[in-house]
């Protein structure tokens, strides 16, 4: 005589999972002689609305909906069941999930987010192996954006790949302007992530169609926030007030000398700092691109160096600067931005682009020579940091006509 498999199955509310909206997540837990399988059922309700002596929603009217959806999910589940004991099948709660979504049961069905996670973690074993950091939580954040978007507007915390619409996209990147309040850019850039996961799902064959095709959006043009020579020389004589404040006005001016970006900053060590041809140099390749950063280094940036580290008795693997979080920076500089008094917002990357424009480029350095040390892909990275100059050069030939009663050609 052949023993009965025993079969449950329980909802329940996933409340370590809380939305913008109050809600969180119903699960389903399947249950076959002690073997379990859990699964979200794309419903999202208050926990306060739900019942967990009954495994079901409260008795509202708003609710009913959702328990009935439950209730046929319960029903398939309990048919696919029995439909693999009719078959004979080796029964599992795997198996009785694949059948009663009408899935391959050897394998789940693609999601967006599914395969946004798989990326995801293996950006996470790649960090520090030509992926940087900076990258991988990019991924993740935005990840994690797009399920609040799917909540927000669909009421769902995932989507089956061939689910993926254009609507979705142009949806998405309408949320980031409008509810996270992200800049164009900003957006721009974020969509090629998205992009980028689409990408892998349609090379894997798991979608037919792109739902970017008729998608469209560019970069904006925008003139980088640098400081000029009096706003840097000012920097560098202002007494700050905190030794907090002094470390960080060091670091930015070390950026500002050196053109390097906040995540390479935090990354050099004394192995990258080489003594060659009677000039000190830091060769490091860049943290985002891996592409190698050359930079004879100036005086004003060896000596920050030297106030923070004996580089005589260092280890060749040890940190020059401990740095703080960007965002930490970045609200530090605001401090320092308004002691200076200067009217423009300073970020940690304003040092990069007064390297490239006010240090470099405005005193006759060559771009290409500039490139180099930024560790620019290109030349064409580089030009808008030209077209900033071109532009400082006619403004102050135009001031210049006006002091003298001359103007300028037209």
């Amino acid at each position: 005589m052949s023993r009965k498999n025993t079969f449950r199955v329980t909802f329940y509310v996933n409340s370590t999972r809380v939305y913008r909206d109050g809600t969180s997540p119903i699960m389903m837990r399947m249950s076959i002689d002690g073997n379990r399988q859990v699964s979200t059922m794309h419903q999202n309700i208050p926990k306060s609305e739900w019942d967990a002596k009954s495994g079901m929603p409260k008795r509202k009217l708003a609710n009913t909906e959702i328990t009935l959806y439950l209730e046929t999910m319960r029903t398939r589940a309990f048919e696919a069941f029995m439909e693999l004991t009719r078959q004979g099948e080796v029964i599992e709660p795997a198996r009785v999930k694949a059948l009663m979504f009408g899935r391959d049961p050897e394998g789940e069905r693609k999601t967006l987010l599914g395969i946004w996670d798989e990326h995801n973690a293996e950006l996470g074993r790649r960090v520090g192996k030509g992926v940087s950091a900076t990258l991988h939580q990019k991924h993740r954040y935005l990840r994690n954006g797009f399920e609040d978007f799917l909540m927000l507007n669909y009421r769902v915390n995932d989507l089956a790949l061939h689910r993926v619409s254009y609507e979705h996209i142009r949806g998405f990147q309408q949320y980031m302007l409008s509810v996270r309040g992200n800049s164009n850019n900003t957006v721009f850039r974020n969509m090629l992530l998205l992009k980028k996961i689409i990408l892998i799902a349609l090379n894997s064959e798991w979608m037919k169609k792109n739902p970017f095709d008729k998608f469209k959006m560019k970069l904006e043009p925008i003139d980088p926030v640098y400081l000029t020579d009096l706003e840097l020389a000012t920097l560098e004589q202002a007494k700050m007030p905190s030794e907090r404040l002094e470390k960080v006005r060091d670091w930015f001016l070390f950026s500002c000398y050196t053109g390097m970006a906040y995540s390479d900053v935090k990354q050099v060590k004394r192995i990258h700092l080489v003594h060659q041809s009677a000039v000190w140099w830091i060769r490091k390749p860049r943290q985002k691109t891996g592409r190698k950063a050359q930079i004879p280094l100036l005086t004003n940036a060896m000596a920050i160096i030297k106030k923070y580290a004996d580089i005589d008795d260092m280890h060749p693997m040890a940190h020059l600067f401990p740095m703080t979080t960007n965002q930490k920076l970045n609200a530090y500089l605001k401090e320092i931005s308004e002691l200076c008094g200067f009217a423009k917002p300073l970020t940690y990357h304003a040092a990069r682009h007064t390297f490239a424009t006010t240090v470099t480029l405005q005193h006759g350095v060559s771009i290409e020579v500039v490139s180099r040390m930024l560790g620019h892909a290109n030349i064409g990275m580089t030009q808008h940091y030209a077209r900033i100059v071109d532009s400082k050069l006619a403004q102050e030939m135009a001031a210049l006509a006006m002091r003298t009663n001359r103007s300028l050609a037209s």
